[in-house]
């Protein structure tokens, strides 16, 4: 796993072959324990709060997850479509 430290404002991309960049950045640091982020992804990437999918401690079958999908595991916060 790679730690990253940003600073409100500031951005993060990943580039992944045959795929548009996804940039993530930190939008806003709301208090001490929590921070916004926005995520810029092309539209056939599915982001979840890594809570929702089964078998990790959260709602256990409210989504299943086949081994070919890759998850990108950023914040809890809460994320809103485009």
């Amino acid at each position: 796993m790679l730690t990253l430290t940003r600073r409100e404002g500031e951005t993060v991309v990943l580039l992944t072959e045959g795929l548009a960049p996804i940039r993530i950045r930190l939008s806003r640091i709301t208090g001490r324990n929590q921070a916004s982020i926005s995520i810029d992804a092309p539209s056939n990437v599915s982001i979840y709060r890594e809570e929702l999918l089964a078998g990790n401690g959260g709602d256990a079958g409210v989504m299943e997850i086949s081994d070919d999908v890759e998850l990108i595991d950023l914040s809890r916060e809460e994320f809103q479509p485009k």
